[in-house]
């Protein structure tokens, strides 16, 4: 549908000029406020809000992964504005972009308004039925795959926040006996598998940003959506308002991004060398003899040479990185001088508590496994962890909970269980789009029956699109939880409306980075349009269908009714309170009361109750100190060679017939740089010569982060602000490189990789290294709404396809980082 259809008496030229006001500031744009307004509501089906009573109400953004607090203005039944909620601890008030415009994905014009069935995938031919007749479709598959034995070739793949409602569809899985429950895309994977493996760690770990004296980031892009942007610019500010020292930081990445240009320091780097440069900076540091002694004497294992129980002979960390990384190498790789590497590492080990973060550059690329390993390994020369500015433990922090606990087995017993889903599982949920796509077009016959996808795109966000869509064709059942068409409707069986977060319920747990036990509620402002329901309520109902004994492991009536035991956990812990003052003020008030817990509460129902004024509950302590406990793994030090990766490699290698596999074990273990071009690939090897002399950088926009927001007019409208980039993609290149290779600002460019072409706008911009270009993701979709359908391109599609040796490869995340193009006028 054109514009000029949907906004009645606008046309396209008042639409354009009004949505431009909001980007740019109405003054600069010629337009009011009241036209604003009046632009809102010509994108609603009612104009203006009904007469009524005007109260606001405490939720939760569920816009990323950042979980703020927000206000909510209520004119009797409609929701009319978005603000930040004073109270909460992570944004304190502010609100970004993606968090104004919410109203807009609320009252979407192409909202999916009941629940439709497709008989055949990508067909496009939907058939209207009942809420009834979709949780018997689905509840009687999960029974005739649990009597055949088969409930482990049901997976279910979730986009929605760490929350209540995610612990409740795992403790569903565990009770079917199905252990493929898979979080997508993931916010830290890099960082996090680098945490479990040299940590023990179950989760990514947390920062205490704020505290730090020196951050040195390397590709953290903290005001672009990675982590929580509202956080993270609250954080920026104290840095900048602090009496006496004032926290330096730096930003290591190939292009400018807002949070270079905000940094004390932008360091150009090569893309996908942060590794290099990590461990050139950790050889100054040993070199020099400037590390923590004895951090590094008591805490750690694996920084000198050790003896394994079967006698063989490891080489240390220090030794590696003294032997394999001197700064003159890292500055070949990296193409970071060599004055840098000496002064950066001299910096860091000069200003303590200082900080390390990454790799990883926003919330959809998961960075690389080798590179965190490094980046990680930076805090631990300098003792940083479990101590105020340090790394944190998150995962134990919350008050304990029964949901989610359930054990992937079956809850009853005598029926044999056919395999689970190996070829699919990983400890890495950034492969879980490719690996699914191998397992499932490499079979005669699909290892999965029944995909659940709860608002997640994954045929849009995956490094092979069009694979990721062929092998959703070969499932013989998938069951799409959505509020908007995307490309993964397309290509799903079943397609059942879901609201907004604004019109349901939820507790949301442990925002990323932050370091303190939080619980946001998310709570209904309005109520559910059009016959839209809570995917947990629809998750009860065909639990209530299957029968016994799946309905005697989740003995809830609603969702509602989960949500209240959780609170009542939440106030047996004796702990933390509501939210409400700045961290300083309650450190205050605890000093006054001698340490005494004196909440705001009597009762787990005033907890409840009083959650749904103030936005939810925090433990504004943390444990600091290297407790017993927050290492994990088998020396319960921090490893710095991965005894946990060592016995991966040894049991692979027992798998084989031959033990080649050990040949390069002891270097995965340790932190390495490995070159991102790997030789046994015929289509990167052919990107590394002067063919395709360009490297892509693909990087996040706050108004598309996590490729959420193209549906929306709003986020359309201030996409590159900094190049008045709006409404469609465009690759970045640097000016000497455009005017070697004649190409005029602003004007068509074709892009070429060795298995895609495309055509796209080109933009000079100094903030790139000049053998890198960038394109922003987020656009390019094939299916969705009338604002994102068609619109721009899709960089994910032209990543470099191909495989290389899977363990080197789930360190290199090799399609983020290996592809090369060439660019010619368009």
């Amino acid at each position: 549908m054109k514009p000029e259809k949907l906004l009645g008496d606008f046309n396209r030229r008042d639409f354009f000029r009004l949505a431009g006001g909001a980007a740019v500031g109405t003054a600069a744009a010629g337009v009011t406020l009241k036209g604003i307004s009046t632009l809102s509501h010509a994108l609603t089906v009612d104009r203006r809000p009904p007469r009524g009573p005007e109260r606001w109400v405490a939720t939760t953004c569920q816009a990323c992964a950042g979980g703020c607090g927000l206000m909510i203005r209520m004119i009797g039944k409609r929701a009319v504005k978005v603000v930040g909620n004073s109270n909460h601890p992570i944004n304190r008030g502010g609100v970004c972009p993606k968090g104004q415009g919410l109203l807009q994905a609320l009252y979407h014009p192409d909202r999916l308004r009941q629940p439709l069935w497709q008989s055949k995938k990508g067909s496009g031919r939907w058939e209207p039925i009942s809420w009834d007749q979709a949780v018997e479709r689905v509840a009687d598959r999960l029974l005739s795959l649990r009597k055949a034995g088969r409930e482990k070739q049901v997976a279910v793949l979730d986009g929605a926040r760490a929350s209540v409602s995610t612990s409740l569809w795992r403790q569903f899985l565990g009770a079917i006996g199905s252990p493929n429950y898979f979080p997508y895309p993931g916010v830290q994977d890099g960082p996090s598998l680098a945490a479990h493996y040299m940590m023990g760690a179950k989760a990514a770990p947390a920062y205490d940003l704020k505290k730090a004296s020196y951050v040195l980031s390397f590709g953290v892009n903290l005001l672009e959506g990675w982590g929580s942007p509202a956080y993270a610019a609250h954080v920026f500010g104290s840095w900048r308002a602090m009496e006496g020292q004032r926290t330096k930081f730096v930003q290591i990445s190939p292009r400018l991004s807002i949070t270079a240009a905000k940094a004390d320091e932008w360091v150009p780097i090569r893309p996908g060398t942060e590794a290099a440069l990590a461990l050139g900076i950790a050889h100054v540091i040993i070199s020099e003899r400037r590390f923590n002694e004895p951090f590094v004497s008591e805490q750690t294992f694996g920084f000198d040479e050790w003896t394994d129980a079967a006698g063989r002979k490891h080489t240390g960390f220090s030794t590696a990185v003294l032997r394999d990384y001197p700064p003159n190498l890292a500055a070949d790789v990296t193409g970071v001088p060599v004055e840098t590497i000496l002064r950066l590492g001299r910096e860091f080990a000069a200003n303590p508590p200082a900080l390390a973060l990454g790799d990883q550059p926003g919330n959809i690329q998961p960075g690389t496994l080798n590179g965190s390993m490094a980046v990680l390994s930076l805090n631990a020369l300098v003792g940083n962890f479990e101590q105020p500015g340090g790394v944190l433990t998150q995962e134990e922090n919350l008050p304990a909970t029964s949901a989610g606990k359930t054990a992937s087995a079956r809850i009853d017993s005598g029926i044999s269980a056919t395999a689970s889903l190996q070829t699919v599982q990983s400890a890495f949920k950034g492969e879980f789009s490719d690996r699914l796509a191998d397992a499932v077009l490499n079979e005669k016959t699909s290892p999965l029956e029944l995909l659940i996808i709860r608002e997640a795109n994954p045929a849009y966000m995956s490094s092979d699109p069009e694979r990721f869509s062929a092998a959703l064709a070969r499932i013989p059942l998938v069951v799409n939880f959505a509020s908007l068409p995307d490309d993964t409707t397309e290509q799903s069986d079943l397609l059942l409306p879901v609201p907004t977060f604004l019109e349901t319920q939820d507790l949301c747990e442990n925002a990323p980075v932050f370091p303190h036990a939080i619980v946001g509620l998310t709570q209904a402002v309005v109520p559910p349009r059009f016959s839209s329901r809570s995917s947990s309520d629809v998750l009860l109902d065909i639990v209530k269908r299957m029968g016994s004994p799946i309905d005697q492991a989740l003995r809830y009536d609603n969702f509602e009714q989960v949500l209240q035991l959780r609170s009542k956990e939440i106030y047996a812990a004796q702990r933390g309170n509501l939210f409400g003052s700045s961290l300083e003020e309650v450190w205050d008030k605890l000093l006054e009361r001698g340490g005494w817990w004196s909440p705001e509460y009597s009762t787990a129902e005033e907890l409840w109750e009083q959650m749904k004024t103030k936005g939810g509950w925090w433990d504004f302590t943390y444990p600091y100190g290297l407790r017993e406990g927050v290492f994990q793994t088998p020396s319960r030090k921090f490893e710095f060679f991965s005894q946990i990766r060592w016995n991966e490699c040894l049991a692979k290698a027992g798998r084989n017939s031959n033990a080649a596999g050990l040949s390069n074990a002891e270097r995965l273990c340790l932190p390495h740089y490995a070159a991102t071009v790997s030789g046994d690939d015929a289509a990167l090897k052919a990107g590394s010569d002067g063919q395709f002399p360009l490297s892509l950088y693909l990087f996040e926009v706050l108004p598309l982060s996590e490729t959420q927001g193209a549906d929306l007019p709003y986020m359309q409208q201030i996409l590159g602000q900094h190049l008045y980039q709006k409404w469609d993609s465009w690759i970045e290149i640097h000016p000497e490189t455009a005017h070697r290779l004649g190409i005029e600002d602003g004007s068509w460019a074709w892009v070429e990789t060795p298995n895609h072409k495309f055509r796209i706008r080109a933009r000079w911009y100094e903030g790139l290294r000049p053998e890198v270009v960038a394109i922003p993701v987020g656009l390019g979709h094939h299916g969705g709404s009338r604002w994102s359908r068609g619109r721009g391109v899709n960089p994910c599609e032209v990543l470099a396809k191909g495989k290389s040796d899977s363990m080197e490869s789930s360190g290199n995340q090799s399609p983020w980082i290996k592809t090369r193009v060439r660019i010619f006028p368009g």
